[in-house]
């Protein structure tokens, strides 16, 4: 599991199974199979298996005890997707009244086969599609991109997006980051730090960008924070045409940056900002460059990775570096 919870965090446990017997017989001659949440006592360090189980019909429940427990069904005819879904934080305080407090850790899948008087007892069981999901404390991710699907060359875009706390706790520290790219590569890219109170959302303005030349594009978004306990929600993309009547510049401006450990190299036509943030999404310096140059970091600085933005003209470089601290 991404992150163990007590079992007052779980919310709901889905999938799809199917079975398949062995050949010439039938469910009748399969043993069992079964999800397993493994359920952790912090007080005593102990175990309980909790079983959601599927047994051949003339099998029989040997019964619960302190260490495990079951809600038993019998195995389905084969060839047939079953859809399962279920309440697990109800299942396990209510129905088997384990305390609240304990934590589910592990998540598994479990198939039992046996040979009896020379007859295997066994089967091929399938799952898809699992979902087990809780409450989480600390997630932060992309709720709906808001910003148009359609640009023009030669007008500013400005990407957009409704970020949203997910989690319960304040999401003090995370990075939201844009980025558009063409079937040649990543062209426009922004890092903005940002902080969230619990259950909270709010919408996020990047730094616009001005396309150049006719074509299909993506925009994505995705939010990045060291805690966060979900995956799924972090990022999200559409596609984005840009069209009109007239391709006025090159498709790519001359803004460059390289990060290489604690030495920077950029190059930008006329004036332009670079900032420094640490791994953090906090902004430890900026300053203003013109042209080409170099710049060495780590004077001051704790080592560690840092994001580095070079910005000019309404586009974009971030480049992400590790700086040693001399």
């Amino acid at each position: 599991m991404t992150s163990p919870k007590s079992l007052t965090d779980l919310d709901s446990l889905s999938f799809s199974h199917q079975v398949l017997f062995r050949e010439g017989s039938s469910k009748k001659t399969s043993q069992n199979y079964s999800v397993i949440l493994k359920v952790y006592n912090p007080l005593d360090h102990s175990y309980i298996r909790v079983y959601y189980l599927w047994m051949a019909p003339d099998l029989t429940y040997s019964g619960d005890s302190p260490t495990q427990k079951a809600f038993v069904d019998t195995i389905p005819d084969q060839g047939t997707w079953q859809i399962f879904e279920c309440d697990p934080e109800y299942d396990l305080t209510q129905i088997k009244g384990l305390p609240s407090d304990l934590v589910v850790d592990t998540f598994m899948i479990y198939g039992e086969g046996v040979n009896v008087n020379g007859l295997w007892r066994g089967q091929k069981a399938f799952f898809d599609a699992i979902r087990l999901t809780g409450y989480a404390d600390y997630d932060v991710g992309v709720k709906e991109i808001t910003s148009a699907s359609s640009a023009a060359p030669g007008v500013p875009y400005t990407p957009e997006a409704r970020i949203k706390n997910f989690g319960r706790e304040n999401a003090d520290e995370f990075l939201v980051i844009a980025e558009i790219e063409d079937s040649t590569g990543i062209f426009y890219l922004d890092t903005v730090p940002n902080t969230l109170t619990g259950d909270t959302e709010d919408t996020l303005a990047f730094v616009p960008c001005t396309f150049t030349v006719n074509g299909t594009y993506t925009l994505t978004i995705r939010t990045y924070m060291t805690l966060d306990e979900c995956d799924e929600d972090d990022e999200l993309s559409i596609p984005l045409i840009v069209s009109g009547i007239d391709e006025i510049l090159p498709l790519r401006p001359q803004i460059k940056l390289e990060a290489n450990l604690n030495r920077l190299s950029y190059e930008a036509p006329g004036e332009a900002i670079l900032s420094i943030y640490n791994s953090l999404g906090r902004k430890v310096e900026s300053i203003t460059v013109k042209g080409s140059g170099e710049v060495v970091l780590g004077k001051g600085m704790p080592s560690g990775v840092y994001f580095v933005r070079l910005q000019s003209r309404g586009f974009i470089v971030t480049k992400k570096t590790l700086v040693l601290d001399k």
